[in-house]
């Protein structure tokens, strides 16, 4: 069996997926990209991947913060709880720019915050710090999502 390491994307938007897949193809990405149109769908995704009934690895998981029903930062919740998911780096992808949704997903653990359609650029620097940071010790979530975010700070 081979394993793939995958890039999951959640969004109820099959638009937002299909724009953001050919931007992280433009941003050099060459992993699998799986979608999940809403939340409970990416926790059934990522339930396989932790029980080993999927012959996927998550290398890392973007997620839209407003979507019906489960939203973003509840499979957020549900990923910082599961150790399988200890060093998946998460990045909440939203049109929302409200410093309190900011605030709200470094609190719950997320690695970086970004706002729907970031260039390509953007995209390399921000998943460049977020490899550098891959791995780390817990507890450096703060540094994670404060590094990423000056990232972006710098390139808008």
């Amino acid at each position: 069996m081979k394993i793939e390491r995958v890039v999951l994307v959640t969004d109820d938007g099959e638009e937002d997926i299909f724009l953001f897949e050919r931007l992280l193809k433009k941003a050099g990405v060459g992993n699998p990209i799986r979608s999940a149109l809403s939340g409970d769908a990416a926790i059934a995704r990522l339930s396989s991947v932790a029980e080993g009934s999927s012959d996927e690895v998550l290398l890392v998981c973007f997620l839209d913060i407003k979507m019906p029903g489960t939203n973003g930062f509840d499979v957020l919740r549900w990923v910082r709880r599961r150790q399988e998911f200890d060093s998946v780096p998460v990045i909440m992808l939203s049109s929302s720019d409200d410093p309190a949704d900011i605030a709200k997903a470094a609190k719950l653990g997320a690695d970086c915050y970004l706002t729907k359609h970031p260039a390509p650029a953007v995209m390399r620097d921000v998943l460049g710090a977020v490899e550098k940071f891959s791995g780390q010790p817990k507890g450096r979530e703060k540094e994670v999502f404060d590094a990423a975010f000056n990232l972006l700070a710098r390139r808008s």
